[in-house]
């Protein structure tokens, strides 16, 4: 799900103000950058905010009873700096806008008076959006951030069109911060709209060609309900933080611990189910052990025959290929062919490889045998 990148610039006096608007526009579809969720403790802040920035599509500047914040003075430079940047080098303009809060007093002309002549008049020159009108929607705010005419959407309110999937158990689910329960249920769903009910998993081609309407029905409930903790578009947002490597995103959303050819990823009795301790991204999880178990079943039909590696045949090995890159793409399909063709499907199959594998069919056996099963993307 392609998504608009919008920075949220603001002084930390406004926190609570500014804070439920960008929950409603993140309800609404957009992806928001905001410090107090995104920066831990210790890092070099100026650095983590100038890198993101530049990924950025929009930034909106938000202007309170406080004036601007000196961090937020920072970031003002820094979003400056930016727009030369891209200028210079004839790439897409970054949009800009003042978003004037409810607390702050006197006429857009009073204030563009009192800021005009700072290092921040420059803003002034933009569009601003001026929350104390009377006419002022989260839909105006989000035209003008994205320019782009934009339809809200009502996570209350299933429109027909959605495969007639019913989400109202999944929404009461979410809102009674019932997050296991929740996690089932969006698999559930998930099943009925590709129609693999009776396959109980999901498959690449069902993932890839899963409905976009669908599939921000529910990223958009899970973000509404765990107050932005949890939702695709949050993993989305950390997959693409880590530059899409997989080691790192299942490290920071909580699913794989320790290292290893095939890694540690958690079982699904070990996920957790609480949001004050789950890490940002940790849910849902809705991919099953089934695509784990269908190419145990492969590489254990070539495992029995590993000690007379000759009666192998290539279809075998094409067959137990095809099932890696259809149902394991990434890192494990990376890992076992490594062990196999040293990593190049392309080469020849080396029979004296198979021994290798002996110490991954424990591994498989341990996540068929579970009941619950671990989930692997």
């Amino acid at each position: 799900m392609s998504q608009y990148k919008v920075f949220i610039c603001h002084n930390s006096d406004d926190k609570l103000e500014v804070r439920e608007i960008e929950q409603k526009l993140r309800q609404q579809g957009l992806e928001t950058w905001m410090d107090e969720k995104h920066i831990l403790g210790f890092e070099d802040w100026k650095k983590y905010i100038t890198n993101n920035i530049i990924k950025m599509d929009a930034i909106a500047v938000f202007l309170g009873s406080s004036g601007f914040g000196e961090w937020q003075k920072d970031e003002i430079r820094t979003v400056y700096d930016e727009i030369s940047r891209r200028k210079e080098n004839e790439l897409p303009q970054l949009r800009v806008g003042l978003v004037i809060l409810r607390n702050r007093r006197g006429t857009l002309q009073d204030i563009q008076n009192k800021y005009y002549n700072l290092p921040q008049g420059w803003l002034f020159d933009y569009q601003m959006v001026d929350v104390r009108k009377s006419d002022f929607s989260i839909r105006k705010l989000i035209v003008a951030i994205t320019g782009q005419p934009w339809q809200v959407y009502d996570s209350n309110n299933f429109p027909d069109e959605r495969n007639n999937v019913d989400y109202t158990k999944l929404r009461d689910l979410l809102a009674e911060q019932k997050w296991k329960e929740a996690d089932k249920e969006t698999l559930a769903v998930m099943l009925k709209v590709t129609g693999r009910e009776k396959d109980g998993w999901l498959d690449y081609k069902s993932i890839e060609n899963f409905p976009y309407k669908d599939l921000h029905t529910i990223d958009q409930l899970w973000v509404k309900y765990s107050d932005g903790r949890f939702g695709f578009s949050v993993q989305k947002r950390i997959w693409e933080s880590v530059d899409e490597n997989y080691k790192e995103f299942g490290e920071l959303v909580g699913w794989r611990y320790g290292r290893g050819i095939l890694g540690n990823w958690l079982k699904y009795s070990d996920v957790t189910f609480n949001i004050y301790y789950a890490p940002e991204g940790h849910l849902p999880i809705v991919l099953r052990k089934k695509r784990v178990g269908v190419v145990y079943q492969e590489l254990k039909q070539l495992m029995t025959n590993w000690q007379n590696p000759t009666r192998i045949t290539s279809q075998q090995w094409q067959n137990f290929w095809l099932t890696l890159e259809n149902e394991l793409r990434g890192e494990i399909a990376r890992g076992i062919a490594k062990s196999l063709v040293g990593g190049d499907p392309s080469l020849k199959f080396d029979p004296s490889r198979m021994k290798i594998l002996l110490s991954h069919i424990q591994t498989f056996e341990s996540v068929i045998d579970d009941d619950e099963g671990i989930r692997v993307l």
